[in-house]
């Protein structure tokens, strides 16, 4: 509650302190890599939620996918797929 007085997630705080608390600011933040092109993209973000729980649930990425892969790799890489 004190990163987010509303209560509500997510919740996301930048390095320099500023904290994002509605979903769509975190998307519009959230401007690097991606899936598909040169920006990271809801696509990317949920592509890596699915492919990370099927990990979860003894389905891992068929090795056959290299480039599915290798971008879950680099979204496993990120800071913020840590938190």
């Amino acid at each position: 509650m004190v990163k987010n007085p509303t209560g509500t997630l997510p919740c996301l705080e930048l390095d320099a302190g500023t904290v994002l608390r509605e979903i769509t600011a975190i998307c519009e933040y959230l401007d690097e890599i991606t899936l598909c092109g040169d920006r990271l993209t809801l696509a990317d973000i949920m592509l890596f939620a699915f492919l990370d729980f099927g990990a979860m649930v003894s389905q891992p990425i068929n090795p056959d996918l290299k480039n599915i892969a290798a971008h879950h790799a680099r979204m496993k890489g990120r800071p913020s797929a840590a938190a």
